[in-house]
């Protein structure tokens, strides 16, 4: 508190002094200026008295010669009185000079001036009457200029000065100035008059000094130096400091014992106030006691009323708090029930939807009524639509509650795309879009990255895109700048408003009100694609124009794997397995019945539904098997089956129908015919010469399996679909049970479900690895979410298969550990196959060849890819007016993203000039070559020009 009274002392006393100073020295200026501006009149009054003196003077000496003449009377006290009369000789009547009469007569035509005449200054005067001259000298020396200077006042004195001479009276050598500091400033002056004051010694300082005011006047040779003295401003200049030092005191005085008092109230006032606070910090709120009226009584005031709303808020919200403790307690025992509930929900929800889609399924192969194929198909596709909501609003529970970890695996990107475009195909094409994908050259072949949920974040904005697209153009863009593996979607469908766009990450969120009802879906696609993203640790942005479209851009931090994880990663990798059977034709009975056969045996089959997409997917995968169905065909696509373009075809094709059968241009032990693909033994029959290891399916070798499943639904669809493949089946409904039908049977192969009572899969699966058997074990679970897959195979799982059961796929992985021998092994080596790349580009030089490699690298008819390149050739027209226009405002950054996706475009529509100047144009807006993107521009222009229209 001291610090802070001082302060306020000092303060105040710094106030207190700088008003005083400021005042005395604004006073002090003010009767300084006037005292100089009243004695400067007072000196001009002078000047004009010496001037009258000095003209009575002369009227005096007229005066006198007149009586002369007149009366003949010789006047005295004059130094010199001569007269001439006519041109006679000068008579002197009166002389105290020292003077001949040459020098006598010389003054007469020399009159009205001074002259010094041995050291004595005498005024010569001449005054004519007719023919007489009458002629004055007086000399003006000390008792003349003291008569002058008495005439002129007191307060003023004045010296004559000549060339060679001065005349000082007595009354000046009192004043302490020296004549030669009079003589020489007046010569240093700037103008008159000036001002000299007397000098005093040091320890003289408070005894007044005398100032004058000095101007001249001069009278024919001489300067009458006239000094008016400034008595008050001198007293006021010399006793203005004293003042001065009286008045510092007195307020240095004063601040003192005010700031004293001050300083003693502030310090007791604070001090009382702080002891307030303290209290409140400890918690006692101890009332202060302040009786004063001032701002700080205010203060104590206003501290009490605040100790006592603390109190009354601190007793609420302890109240609250307790409230809160207990509402927290139910919260967390509320959120514990929700995540076993939804772990539970997992399984139990998934296990009745199982017995639905399984029978369903199997009743599908069996049923051979269309009417009722269809009913059934609807109720598997209803079934498959709500389990696929009630996956989205589990994953976003699992994904909220923090349940789901990021595991990093070797994949290629570039086939994910791939497959993702082949996957997407059909149904794009069912609503006549066209879908697209290009992949930077600058990707690596291999990265490391979550490959599952990078899949699942790619379906949701690809199933987004062909959603909300009714027309147009969906593509999928890879590239890799700066450890980033960028993904970006682009549809050409209704887009969303910018004001919408950040809430479409939300849960249950969808854009317009009626949009679940037009298009279907719960609203939490982005909202798990937004969290899979930020798992890891990447970004997700969108970019959308209503009407025109949306772009979707993923960036994801993937590192290129070291040669140590890419060998790891090619021994354990199955996503290269060969896809044995392609089906081509038209008929859903012939794919629905083909399905059926090869869903039994676990074959692996592809769909073809154009001729002309059977190159494009031979060159991504590799088929051990064609089956065409030749009397399903058009006449076109027979004419193309049986041209030269397939004569390259090595791979042995089935032809179902006897059309044309002879002109298929393969040597025949590539090819078999058969009539009716409803006839199953004669088609396996034809199938197995081209796939040895269908042997022990139709053979029905007795491979024994044990299914242990607690849900009888799931065990008898199971132990149908096994039994249907020629498998012989057992059951069990707990791991102890499981357990024990191991130990007492031979069994080739085990299903193991992992939620079960009694004993769980997991932990029936140790006991059976500790007890030496090695039977391959697949677990079978509701709870897919990735990371159970890992926990599955710790425990001693061989594969993984997940709720609900697919046909399919539970013969695919019964019949992965089936060798070509019949023999049940957990030795399942993948073979990988190598993603081939054209090295050599060249420029084609036709339309024609350009638009029939587009249709070939894309796989889809002439006619549509005539159309798509027509529809490219119009986009690059579009791109080029708006280069032309970011051009005219220096946009380079939107020049260089423009180049970007010129460049990226190019490759696929079988242009690579585009694609090279794109290249270049990016380049060149990055660096701000202004000529270098003209340039490019042009060349764009001129490539667009002579393809499409030259």
């Amino acid at each position: 508190m001291k610090r802070l009274s001082r302060s306020v002392s000092l303060k105040f006393f710094i106030f207190v002094l700088s008003t005083m100073a400021i005042l005395l020295i604004v006073l002090s200026i003010f009767f300084v200026t006037s005292a100089k501006s009243e004695y400067s009149a007072y000196l001009k009054d002078k000047k004009q008295i010496v001037m009258n003196w000095f003209v009575n003077f002369k009227k005096e000496l007229r005066y006198s010669a007149l009586t002369l003449v007149e009366k003949g009377e010789i006047p005295s006290g004059y130094d010199l009185v001569a007269v001439k009369d006519g041109d006679e000789d000068v008579e002197i009547l009166t002389s105290e000079l020292d003077l001949q009469l040459e020098e006598v007569t010389r003054f007469f035509n020399q009159s009205d001036n001074f002259f010094n005449i041995d050291d004595t200054i005498v005024y010569f005067s001449t005054f004519s009457f007719d023919d007489r001259s009458i002629l004055f000298g007086v000399s003006f020396e000390k008792d003349k200029i003291t008569e002058l200077t008495n005439y002129v006042g007191q307060d003023a004195i004045i010296f004559l000065k000549t060339k060679d001479k001065l005349v000082i009276p007595e009354e000046f050598l009192e004043t302490g100035i020296y004549v030669r500091d009079i003589i020489e400033t007046q010569e240093d002056a700037e103008q008159l008059p000036f001002t000299i004051s007397q000098n005093k010694p040091f320890f003289g300082l408070f005894e007044p000094k005398d100032i004058f005011l000095v101007d001249t006047l001069t009278i024919g040779n001489v300067d009458f130096f006239i000094l008016q003295s400034q008595g008050l401003l001198a007293v006021l200049k010399t006793r203005l400091f004293p003042i001065i030092l009286i008045l510092l005191a007195s307020v240095i005085t004063f601040s003192i014992v005010f700031s004293k008092s001050l300083n003693n109230y502030l310090s007791m006032a604070l001090n009382t106030i702080l002891k307030g606070f303290s209290s409140m910090r400890k918690g006692k709120y101890e009332r202060v006691e302040l009786k004063s009226d001032d701002e700080l009584g205010q203060i104590a005031k206003d501290l009490n009323n605040t100790m006592g709303f603390i109190e009354k808020t601190q007793e609420r919200l302890k109240k609250t708090n307790e409230l809160l403790r207990k509402a927290t307690i139910e919260a967390q025992q509320a959120n514990k029930m929700k995540s076993e509930f939804l772990a539970n929900m997992s399984h139990e929800m998934r296990t009745p939807m199982n017995a639905v889609l399984g029978f369903a399924e199997l009743l599908l192969s069996e049923e051979t009524n269309k009417e009722r194929r269809k009913y059934l198909d609807t109720i598997y596709k209803s079934g498959e639509h709500l389990l696929d909501l009630i996956n989205d609003v589990l994953d976003l529970s699992k994904i909220e509650s923090g349940h789901i970890e990021v595991y990093k695996n070797v994949f290629n990107p570039r086939m994910l795309i791939n497959q993702m475009v082949e996957m997407y195909y059909p149904m794009a094409r069912s609503k006549k879009l066209h879908l697209a994908s290009n992949v930077d050259e600058n990707v690596p072949e291999y990265i490391l990255g979550d490959e599952f949920k990078i899949k699942q974040i790619l379906t949701n904005l690809i199933s987004n895109a062909i959603k909300f697209t009714d027309t147009g153009t969906i593509t999928i863009l890879g590239s890799y700048r700066d450890g980033y593996m960028i993904y970006e979607v682009h549809d050409t469908g209704i887009g969303i408003s910018k004001k919408k766009l950040d809430s479409v990450f939300e849960p249950f969120v969808q854009i317009e009100s009626n949009m679940s009802r037009r298009y279907g879906g719960s609203g939490l696609g982005l909202a798990i694609t937004k969290r899979l993203v930020n798992l890891q640790k990447g970004t997700i942005s969108l970019n959308s124009d209503p009407g025109k479209g949306t772009t979707a851009v993923v960036r994801i931090p993937s590192e290129v794997p070291s040669e140590k994880e890419l060998s790891w990663s090619a021994k354990d990798s199955k996503e290269n397995e060969d896809i044995a059977i392609m089906i081509v034709g038209n008929s859903e009975d012939y794919f629905d019945s083909l399905a059926n056969i090869f869903n039994k045996l676990g074959l692996k089959y592809k769909i073809i539904r154009d001729v002309p997409l059977i190159n494009h997917y031979l060159k991504q995968d590799d088929y051990r098997l064609i089956i065409i169905n030749n009397s399903d065909l058009e006449e076109s696509e027979r004419n193309e089956l049986f041209s030269e373009k397939f004569s390259s075809i090595s791979i042995p094709i089935i032809l179902i129908g006897n059309s044309y059968d002879n002109k298929l241009p393969l040597p025949e032990k590539q090819f078999r015919v058969i009539e009716d693909f409803n006839n199953e033994h004669e088609l396996m029959e034809a199938v197995s010469e081209f796939i040895p290891n269908l042997k022990p399916f139709l053979t029905k070798k007795a491979i024994r399996v044990l299914v242990v499943e607690d849900n009888e639904p799931n065990q008898f669809l199971i132990k149908k679909i096994l039994e249907r493949a020629g498998l012989h089946v057992d059951v069990s409904f707990n791991g102890k049970e499981a357990i024990k039908m191991i130990l007492d049977n031979e069994y080739d192969l085990v299903i193991m479900d992992i939620q079960m009572p009694v004993v769980d899969g997991y932990e029936a699966t140790r006991k059976i690895r500790k007890m030496g058997n090695d039977i391959p074990i697949i677990a079978l679970t509701a709870h897919t979410m990735q990371g159970d897959e890992k926990k599955s195979l710790e425990a001693g799982c061989d594969a993984y298969l997940g709720k609900p059961i697919k046909q399919k796929e539970l013969l695919d992985i019964v019949r992965s550990f089936v060798d070509a021998s019949g023999r049940v092994t957990r030795s399942n080596k993948s073979r990988l196959r190598k993603n081939e790349k054209n090295a050599d580009v060249t420029h084609p030089a036709s339309r024609e060849k350009r638009i029939e490699i587009f249709a070939e690298n894309m796989g889809i008819s002439m006619d549509e890819a005539k159309t798509m390149f027509e529809e490219y050739g119009s986009f690059l027209e579009e791109r080029i007016a708006m280069l032309r226009k970011f051009l005219d405002k220096n946009d380079f950054e939107a020049i260089a993203i423009e180049g970007h996706s010129i460049k990226g475009s190019g490759t696929m529509y079988s242009v690579e000039e585009i694609t090279e100047a794109g290249k270049k144009l990016e380049l060149f807006a990055k660096k701000r070559n202004k000529d270098k993107v003209i340039e490019n521009i042009n060349e764009i222009e001129r490539i667009q020009k002579k393809i499409w229209f030259g």
